[in-house]
């Protein structure tokens, strides 16, 4: 079966039973790796609990189901097939024990009696049934391991290998190897039962909803195809490793992980004397064991509502990645000390630690006190507002994806967000209100009319109480002369060093009522599928870029230029996002931007397209995003190739 590929994946052992005859004398070992765990009843599937979270530290995929129920392993209602099976309880509690016992033979119910567990392999290997349409609920269809005592299997698992008693021969003997391929998580493996691996490279869905342009003009790629059918260069990379052992022993998770964040060498500056005995702000003991999940400071108090600064210490999230269980240590010059352990929301749940003691696959997250401080003046990390301002308070309806930075704790809404007057005075409602659970928020709302309308307020001082708000009415009266075409009103507020607005659009006279400009055509007022991103009696705002193909060499630079029309009788404000493939993305430094245009006017944007030296030639595109009052367009695609 096809499965997500992460990181990496590989044949070889999850686990293993290794197996003795009756006498002591070894047979041999067997990958475990999908389990079928058989209770007497499903009223006893609880009692199981404890093996498959044991079963789940080491690896190992496990379905509880009764022997008095469904069975798991038939591909018509399965989505994936067990290779093994546990039947707890002996043949007086467990009737798929009873059966199996009474079909293998005596010599089996001895071995049980004798020992408290049987191996009971197969009729067949396992490649001959793991096939399509497989249906695998026969009792001797895989091999079974029956146990009485389920709280000492758990305990025999915690070194991922269980010791069993077999009175026959084994088959499907394990080969003690393990063969994997490294990948930047690319979208799916499978093994097949010839121990080949495959690897699958793209994947896409051409149907609904993703293969379909909803509002006009459709746009594709270059050569008209839809997006999704991704018909531009792709690189793809990925390693082969393999060594004796299991997965354990090739340390595959460290692996994948190195080879998904490789090191960035930088050239240090100059000092006196050499270089210190490490650069390492961070160290974890034992290396490549436990893994780094996560660093970063402690908390998120606007997931809270809080109003409060993230604090000085840090979050250490912990991963260990044998399923065996180990004990950690940090060291470095971060000189983290106080290491508290944390729940998932960052909260302390204990007293301080020198080491943590992780059971086998489980995720910790530490808070720690770092030894060291930032130099006063020293650089923020990351940004701390949008860089295009004012930021739309409704950024839902710019297909925009991720909220702003800073989540918008405190924003504004103007409603209706469509009028229409044929000269009258309207009426808006403003709503502000805050998210902030801990603090009251103080500020000034400004309402910014159309060029020549009064306004009934022009500001207001509010104060919002803990997850507090409030509503005023706003009137807007336009002039005697007031032209027909789009008008728009805001209102505005400033929060934690952003603007945050929100627009109403006033329609006067009859629609479209917009601006032609200078150099227009009869075609311009119609909607167009070739260099014009939407009319003037669509939107208002017109959008065309310079070429319809750029072409760069590999350290050479060229420019994509977007010129933005506004047919309306107001300012538009708005963000412009330009969109590429992946691969491309350092060559466009400053891809996010926003964006004025004056009523009735034009204004050109450049974005500059610089291709490293280390670039490979490949063909790809780019594709600009408008976003401005609540309103989205995108621009025609233009081809980018890089040329050798």
């Amino acid at each position: 079966m096809d499965n997500p590929a992460n990181t990496w994946f590989g044949l070889g052992a999850t686990a293993r039973a290794v197996l003795s005859d009756p006498a002591g004398s070894p047979l041999g070992e067997r990958a475990l790796g999908v389990a079928e765990v058989v209770v007497p009843s499903l009223d006893d599937a609880a009692d199981a609990r404890p093996l498959v979270v044991a079963l789940a530290r080491v690896g190992v995929t496990a379905t509880t189901s009764g022997a008095d129920w469904a069975r798991y392993g038939w591909l018509d209602v399965d989505s994936n097939l067990p290779d093994f099976r546990i039947v707890l309880g002996g043949p007086e509690e467990n009737d798929a024990a009873r059966e199996l016992i009474e079909r293998a033979g005596e010599e089996y119910a001895s071995v049980l009696k004798t020992h408290g567990a049987v191996w009971v392999p197969a009729l067949t290997p396992l490649a001959e049934v793991w096939q399509p349409g497989a249906d695998l609920r026969d009792l001797r269809a895989l091999p079974a391991l029956v146990v009485a005592d389920a709280a000492a299997l758990v305990a025999d698992l915690a070194d991922a290998r269980i010791g069993a008693v077999c009175p026959s021969e084994v088959v499907d003997q394990l080969a003690d190897h393990t063969v994997a391929l490294l990948s930047f998580g690319l979208p799916g493996f499978a093994v097949d039962t010839t121990g080949a691996l495959h690897l699958s490279l793209m994947r896409s869905c051409t149907g609904w909803p993703s293969g379909v342009w909803i509002d006009p003009p459709r746009r594709t790629l270059p050569d008209g195809a839809s997006f999704q059918l991704q018909h531009w260069t792709h690189e793809f990379s990925y390693a082969l490793v393999g060594g004796p052992g299991d997965w354990r022993s090739q340390t595959l998770p460290a692996q994948g992980q190195e080879f998904n964040h490789p090191l960035y060498a930088r050239i240090a500056p100059p000092q006196d004397g050499p270089l210190p005995a490490t650069l390492s702000w961070l160290r974890i003991e034992p290396q490549r064991e436990v893994l780094l999940g996560a660093l970063k400071p402690a908390g998120n108090p606007i997931a809270h509502g809080s109003a409060a600064a993230v604090g000085r210490e840090l979050a250490v999230r912990l991963v260990e990645s044998t399923g065996l269980g180990r004990t950690a240590e940090l060291g470095g010059a971060l000189g983290l000390s106080h290491l508290r352990p944390a729940d998932l929301l960052e909260r302390p749940l204990g007293e301080a630690v020198e080491r943590v003691d992780l059971a086998g696959s489980q995720i910790a997250t530490l808070l720690a006190a770092p030894g060291v401080a930032a130099e006063p003046g020293g650089p923020v990390l990351g940004p701390v507002a949008e860089p295009a301002q004012p930021v739309h308070a409704r950024y839902w309806l710019h297909n925009r994806g991720p909220a702003p930075l800073g989540y918008l704790p405190v924003s504004v809404g103007a409603s209706p967000g469509l009028l229409r007057t044929d000269g009258e005075a309207v009426e808006l409602s403003v709503a502000l209100s805050s998210q902030l659970r801990d603090a009251a928020v103080e500020g000034t709302a400004v309402v910014l009319p159309p060029e020549g309308w009064r306004t009934s307020l022009g500001s207001r001082p509010y104060r919002l109480e803990p997850g507090g708000h409030l509503r005023f009415p706003v009137t807007l009266t336009p002039p005697a002369e007031a032209l027909p075409g789009l008008h728009f009103a805001a209102v505005r507020i400033v929060h934690d060093g952003q603007e945050i607005e929100d627009v109403v659009t006033i329609a006067v006279g009859d629609l479209p009522g917009l601006l032609p400009v200078p150099g227009d055509t009869p075609e311009d007022w119609t909607i167009a599928q070739g260099t014009k991103a939407t009319t003037g009696r669509d939107t208002g705002l017109d959008v065309a870029v310079s070429e319809e193909a750029l072409r760069v060499t590999p350290g050479g630079r060229t420019t994509l230029g977007l010129t933005l029309t506004n047919r309306t009788r107001g300012e538009i404000r708005g963000e412009l996002q330009l969109v590429s493939p992946w691969g491309t993305w350092e060559a466009i430094a400053d891809p996010v931007r926003g964006f004025t245009v004056a009523a009735g006017s034009s204004s050109t944007v450049d974005f500059e397209i610089a291709a490293p030296e280390s670039t490979d030639p490949g063909a790809y595109w780019a594709l600009a995003k408008v976003m401005w009052f609540g309103r989205c367009q995108y621009a025609p695609t233009v081809a980018l190739e890089v040329e050798a």
